[in-house]
């Protein structure tokens, strides 16, 4: 699933580092840091800090390694990218239910858009 108007590098991840409160079974603090072999020329990306205040609607970027295809559930050797819209998570609770979405989970959907199958 190449774009060929994409720029891109390769790297080897040589370590994955979850965080240290992931819950497998609430998905809760469902984040982890990979290190690369080499530095990036690429600027890094800014992760939320829960400071700053997102508007309903508002572009937000989810990034994985999950399948696109629901039949084959083989996660991707490509870091793989979509611009979803943020949905503020006391509406997201409403729609998921309360015990599904944790303070530190962000919620985000776009009409015919989704992250992938692993990354959500």
């Amino acid at each position: 699933m190449e774009d060929e108007d994409d720029d891109y590098e390769q790297f080897e991840v040589i370590k994955a580092v979850n965080h240290p409160q992931y819950d497998e079974y609430s998905l809760d603090n469902d984040f982890q840091i990979l290190v690369l072999n080499e530095h990036s020329s690429n600027t890094p990306i800014r992760l939320h800090s829960g400071s700053e205040i997102l508007t309903e609607g508002q572009d937000m970027i989810t990034m994985g390694f999950g399948s696109t295809d629901n039949d084959n559930p083989r996660y991707s050797d490509l870091l793989l990218e979509v611009t979803l819209d943020y949905v503020p998570n006391t509406e997201c609770r409403n729609l998921l239910g309360v015990s599904m979405v944790t303070d530190n989970m962000m919620c985000a959907e776009r009409p015919n858009k989704d992250s992938c199958w692993g990354d959500s």
